[in-house]
């Protein structure tokens, strides 16, 4: 990773622009919505103009709360500063990769481990999420959160860490929460919109994927996988998968949870969960990355073959007395 720059030359970026253009990863989650959105907001109450850039269409559950309509997947005009945020890599702006590296003046706003520079500048801080990146910023500059802020500042603390239940919530994270719920956002009701809804048709959707979960080494690693012909059948998209992963990493005697999903023919998108393991360093193996105990990647060639190989991977590279 290139050198970091210290939050106050982030902000003397942000305040040095006056159109700025906010770019997330593909298929965003609610970190990188809440993260975008919330500095789209304040940048806006600062005088600027800011506005959100995504390549694919927001997930049913974040549109329901009325997120989609910030979201454009077409940057036109000039910007004087391009910023990354929750990305990872340049890959996870998906066709908008291109587009933006071929910026001069770019700037990623980034909290996993295994980040790869890609901007001229980096604030990246292996944390609890993006989220929690700008919240800071945003005390640091002085500028007031409001209440529609919090709300999204909160939805991504929630969702990037398990609903304060992962290894990365940290007294620093419920002492952020403290201060958003002072702004008076309603938990009980983002928890029935995140947590306790889910769409008839995701549910099914849900019932064919757990009815042929599958176990390996002695049930240390369980698996979960998802094929195009469960979308068609149930009318899914890839975001209704949000959340499977739980149910493999929680099942009892499982140390790795994995959730495989077909991204197209012959590509699948590769989910890891871990109590412990560091399970970054296997999806680097195949060219991903993430945090010591959440990581991704993409695995080409037949299913079972990318089972094999993601297998050998985990016992090559975390279980070696295997």
């Amino acid at each position: 990773m290139k050198k970091n720059d210290s939050p106050e030359k982030i902000l003397e970026l942000l305040k040095n622009a006056r159109n700025i253009a906010l770019f997330t990863h593909s298929r965003p989650d609610g970190d990188a919505i809440g993260s975008t959105l919330a500095l789209k907001s304040a940048l806006e109450r600062m005088g600027k103009k800011a506005f959100a850039f995504c390549d694919t269409e927001i997930g049913h559950k974040y549109n329901s709360l009325g997120f989609g309509k910030f979201f454009s997947d077409t940057p036109r005009g000039n910007f004087d500063l391009y910023v990354a945020l929750d990305c990872g890599d340049s890959g996870r702006l998906g066709d908008l990769s291109e587009f933006f590296l071929k910026q001069t003046n770019t700037l990623s706003i980034d909290h996993h481990y295994s980040h790869i520079s890609f901007s001229k500048y980096n604030y990246v801080v292996d944390c609890s999420s993006t989220c929690e990146l700008v919240y800071k910023l945003l005390k640091l500059s002085g500028t007031e959160i409001d209440a529609e802020s919090a709300r999204l500042l909160y939805i991504g603390l929630s969702t990037d860490t398990g609903n304060f239940s992962h290894s990365n919530t940290t007294s620093e994270v419920f002492a952020i929460v403290s201060s958003l719920a002072e702004k008076g956002i309603d938990i009980a009701d983002l928890y029935d919109k995140l947590y306790a809804s889910s769409r008839f048709e995701r549910t099914r959707l849900l019932g064919r994927v757990l009815g042929r979960i599958r176990h390996y080494y002695d049930g240390r690693l369980c698996l979960i996988y998802v094929t195009k012909e469960d979308f068609d059948a149930t009318g899914t998209k890839k975001d209704d998968t949000e959340g499977f992963i739980d149910y493999a990493i929680n099942v009892e005697g499982a140390r790795i949870g994995v959730s495989i999903c077909e991204h197209s023919p012959n590509v699948y998108k590769v989910s890891m969960r871990s109590k412990g393991e560091n399970i970054s360093e296997v999806c680097a193996h195949f060219g991903g990355g993430g945090h010591v105990q959440a990581a991704g990647c993409m695995i080409s060639g037949f299913f079972e073959d990318v089972v094999d190989k993601l297998l050998k991977a985990v016992r090559d590279i975390v279980w070696t007395d295997l």
